[in-house]
């Protein structure tokens, strides 16, 4: 089993800080814009996923 923390910082990482690389990487090398929109597209379902409280009963 995969413990809970752990599966967090992987949503965490493959939502936020993959798309996030991703981004700066079509910056640099100068991307298409329609590229630049899918990352931003997928950056902020990345956010809605890790920010949004999926379990209601878990909130602190």
């Amino acid at each position: 089993m995969v413990s809970e923390s752990v599966r967090n910082f992987l949503v965490m990482y493959f939502s936020i800080l993959l798309p996030l690389i991703f981004f700066v990487i079509a910056v640099m090398t100068g991307a298409n814009v329609l590229i630049l929109i899918l990352i931003l597209v997928w950056l902020i379902g990345g956010f809605m996923i890790v920010f949004l409280p999926t379990h209601p009963e878990e909130s602190s």
